[in-house]
């Protein structure tokens, strides 16, 4: 099977390096710029003629309109592969190009895993206190939240977490979890020494963050961040926006755990589209 990897980061090269290890034929299209690529380099149009699946990146595009693709030195529209005869698998719901979403509910939860250890990795690196016996506070309970408490429990935190769902909060205190509403969360603000947001609404807004401690650390998870980050620098709160965790702090198992996934796609053992 010929598979063309079009666009993305360097994640994208050990997506290229296992897919092959696991007996298929693979380029890369987009990355004209890296020279570690040239192995598996091969021309946009002859791509599309050879391949019988295009993989578009996590995340495909940012714009809506052109591939995520920092390493090509030109721009690659999402509308140049809708006429491509066979399959494009894009991390993308939008239907009308006519890719078949790999980004699904599986892939999500296998994500969560490097996601809450990126998270961890930024805590440890921005904080001057250890883990253990640290107050924290993670804000909402989905996919990454879930794995995050799990570790930092492990680490000996004094955790609360907020839930919305009522069988998130049962699921949260049947794990021995200090949980309360998410509608609550400002009573566990002021004590917390990190913040880990998982909800992408403008929750940590500068009236909030004044109740924050100055040495408090807020790690924000969601894609559209909840967090004044402006205001928190006014205040001397460290704050980051940790998104796309996966590729900055383990971009190879990222990359395994995407290609796995593609693979259960393209042998059929996924039903997508």
């Amino acid at each position: 099977m010929i598979i063309t990897l079009i666009g993305g980061d360097e994640k994208t090269l050990y997506m290229a390096e296992y897919l092959e290890e696991k007996g298929y034929e693979v380029y890369v299209s987009g990355f004209e710029m890296l020279e570690q690529a040239d192995k598996y380099n091969i021309e946009f149009e002859k791509a599309l003629n050879i391949s019988e699946y295009i993989i578009l990146p996590l995340p495909t595009t940012r714009d809506g309109k052109t591939v995520e693709a920092p390493f090509s030195k030109r721009t690659i529209h999402l509308n140049e592969l809708v006429g491509f005869k066979n399959k494009t698998l894009a991390a993308m719901t939008e239907k009308e190009l006519g890719f078949l979403d790999y980004y699904d509910e599986t892939l999500k939860i296998l994500n969560a895993v490097p996601s809450a250890e990126g998270a961890i990795s930024q805590a440890l690196r921005l904080t001057d206190i250890t883990l253990s016996g640290a107050n924290c506070l993670i804000i909402g309970y989905g996919r990454i939240a879930k794995v995050l408490s799990r570790l930092l429990k492990a680490f000996g935190a004094n955790l609360t977490v907020t839930a919305r769902k009522p069988t998130d909060i049962a699921l949260a205190k049947s794990e021995g979890l200090n949980c309360i509403k998410t509608s609550e969360y400002l009573s566990a603000i002021s004590t917390a020494d990190c913040i880990f947001n998982t909800v992408p609404y403008p929750l940590l807004v500068e009236s909030v963050l004044k109740k924050c401690k100055t040495s408090a650390v807020i790690i924000d998870l969601a894609t559209k961040a909840a967090t004044d980050f402006t205001a928190a620098e006014r205040l001397g709160i460290k704050a980051v926006h940790a998104k796309s965790m996966p590729s900055k702090t383990a971009p190879k198992s990222a990359a395994i755990i995407i290609a796995d996934h593609i693979i259960e796609i393209t042998n059929g053992g996924i039903k997508n589209g």
